[in-house]
């Protein structure tokens, strides 16, 4: 495994995704943005901060 930039973000949001048992579609749902976004952000085929900031407020909004 390489050690980019891309990849240790992409392990990062799978690991989030994982611990909240979070799917593409459930984020989705929550931004009111289209599913397939959601993944191809994930996947890294297009950018969208919403997802990243999604992310990051459910996990530090959980632990404090």
């Amino acid at each position: 495994m390489s050690d980019c930039v891309f990849c240790q973000k992409k392990i990062l949001l799978k690991f989030m995704m994982s611990v909240f048992d979070l799917k593409a579609t459930d984020i989705a749902r929550e931004l009111h943005v289209s599913d397939s976004l959601v993944r191809k952000h994930i996947s890294g085929v297009r950018n969208c901060i919403l997802v990243d900031k999604y992310l990051i407020s459910k996990f530090f909004g959980e632990i404090f």
